[in-house]
């Protein structure tokens, strides 16, 4: 497991999350995978941002903003799966980031 060496703030996370979207990696994260030879990295970082799910085609549930590293639950709204007629309470989602 690595981190930053030093606290980055949220902006800066979303750099780096926006920068790997595009293969490109800050000097620390790539000295690490050169040093240790890793093969795949699963970055985390905070995130902040509206909350809005999409759960259909053009239908999204969510109000407010989210902020951290985590999950969304809700347990009040009832969500259908049209596949199968399938009625559930509630569902739950990955916190947006950089969206």
């Amino acid at each position: 497991m690595y981190r930053a060496t030093a606290p980055i703030s949220i902006e800066e996370q979303r750099k780096v999350v926006e920068g790997a979207q595009r293969s490109e990696l800050p000097g620390w994260v790539a000295n690490a995978i050169n040093a240790d030879k890793l093969t795949h990295v699963l970055l985390i970082t905070s995130g902040r941002g509206q909350a809005s799910f999409p759960v259909a085609e053009g239908f999204t549930l969510g109000t407010g903003n989210l902020e951290g590293v985590g999950l969304y639950i809700d347990c009040t709204n009832q969500i259908i799966n049209r596949s199968t007629g399938v009625l559930s309470n509630g569902f739950s989602a990955l916190t947006p980031c950089c969206a």
